[in-house]
């Protein structure tokens, strides 16, 4: 599958050589200038991009606001990014996904999975590369509704591990670079049932439906691995319990719109529970079944601190909650749909896309 790139209204025909080679400095100048479409743009025809040394690469990126991937009944081969807070859509197409299936947006990769040909594709629309992956020796294939995916890179090489949380069957099926190789961690909720993933301080740690913490192991002994000794662990038990990274820190949400939002942080000195009454000057993006993120200074982003801000993939609509579980406001987008799109047309706002973040292991932490 090629990216088709447009420069000054033409389209670069696949295999066309279209890179040059530049300075570094200069190379800096041009990327701190561009925008997402450009940015989009500017990957698919300078090979100097994407080459550049990672560190720099999330310099730049760390500038870029949070986003939210968009498509519609129309045409739901087509994705966009929607800025919320600046009200603008990116033209730039993702690619023709046609017979594809939306699974995630994880590390700067957008996550799809092609039936016919029994794949799975890693794709950064920011950098222009694709992984293929076989799921032929996949049991159960992931389902795309109920799919929570965390991509994450192994520190200082080019390997990566990623993994597939279906909420239908309780399941958590890995793929591990290094071995070229799937194994299930867990089916049917056996030996226990894993509600969330998070990666933090170069380690994978999940949660189970009854609120228990855990480090992943990738070795012969995973899901025998102990539990975290937490002090002051609530007493709950929801499949819905979502783990997420927040400043060093891992953060524990219960939420259910309108009817009950804790927040807890885990404390990895003590080794406790504490209930957050506050977020401080931090905001939350959650979604009904996908990965879920942390935002420090989001009024810098357009956003407001201490406030919960929540799509469900039914419709192009982010409702604003405040800590004490209130609906703030609803947030559509002005423009109702691409012009592409039938006028008709339905849209979707299906996962949060946070181009800043991208999850790196220690592989020796995980055996």
């Amino acid at each position: 599958m090629a990216y088709h790139v447009l420069d000054h209204g033409k389209l670069m025909k696949k295999g066309e050589d279209t890179n040059t080679e530049l300075p570094s400095d200069m190379l800096e100048i041009i990327y701190k200038k561009l925008d997402f479409d450009e940015l989009f743009h500017f990957g698919g025809v300078c090979e100097d991009w994407r080459k550049v040394h990672k560190d720099q690469r999330e310099n730049v990126m760390k500038s870029r606001a949070p986003l939210v991937i968009q498509t519609s009944s129309y045409a739901k081969k087509t994705y966009f990014f929607f800025s919320i807070s600046k009200q603008k859509m990116y033209s730039t197409k993702l690619a023709n996904f046609w017979r594809l299936s939306y699974l995630g947006f994880t590390s700067g990769s957008v996550i799809m999975e092609s039936y016919h040909s029994d794949k799975i594709l890693i794709m950064n629309p920011f950098m222009r590369r694709k992984i293929e992956i076989s799921t032929r020796s996949l049991i159960c294939y992931p389902i795309p509704s109920s799919c929570n995916v965390t991509l994450a890179f192994v520190e200082g090489t080019q390997h990566f591990i990623i993994a597939f949380l279906c909420k239908r069957n309780f399941s958590l099926d890995i793929y591990d670079s290094r071995k070229f190789a799937w194994f299930t961690y867990s089916r049917y909720g056996r030996p226990f049932m894993i509600a969330d993933l998070v990666v933090l301080n170069h380690a994978m740690f999940f949660i189970t439906n009854t609120a228990k913490i855990g480090a992943l192991r990738l070795n012969r002994n995973h899901g025998k691995e102990p539990f975290l000794e937490l002090k002051n662990a609530p007493n709950i038990t929801s499949s819905t319990l979502r783990l997420i990274s927040c400043d060093g820190n891992l953060l524990v949400v219960n939420f259910r719109p309108r009817i009950f939002l804790e927040v807890y942080k885990i404390d990895m000195v003590s080794m406790e529970w504490v209930k957050l009454e506050t977020l401080g000057d931090v905001a939350l993006f959650l979604t009904l079944q996908r990965k879920c993120y942390s935002l420090s200074n989001p009024q810098k982003w357009g956003y407001e601190k201490n406030h919960v801000y929540y799509i469900n993939g039914e419709s192009a609509k982010c409702f604003v909650y405040s800590m004490q579980n209130e609906l703030v406001k609803s947030i559509m987008p002005h423009s109702a749909v691409p012009s592409s799109s039938n006028s008709k047309s339905k849209l979707y706002w299906l996962d949060w896309c946070f181009p800043n973040v991208c999850d790196e292991i220690d592989y020796s932490m995980m055996q």
